[in-house]
């Protein structure tokens, strides 16, 4: 799956608005990516985690 299947997926699921989704997708994986330049490690239970 990639970044436009995601957010696809999300607005289909969450009856938002392709927009709506992109933002959400993006404020996720730039506040990950900042917490990770950060040093501080990211869990996301049941999935991974992350530790840059």
């Amino acid at each position: 799956m990639n970044k436009l299947e995601l957010i696809q997926a999300l607005k289909q699921k969450s009856k938002i608005t392709k927009h709506e989704a992109a933002v959400v997708v993006e404020t996720f994986f730039s506040e990950m990516a900042k917490a990770l330049t950060e040093g501080d490690r990211v869990e996301i239970r049941g999935l991974c985690s992350l530790l840059y």
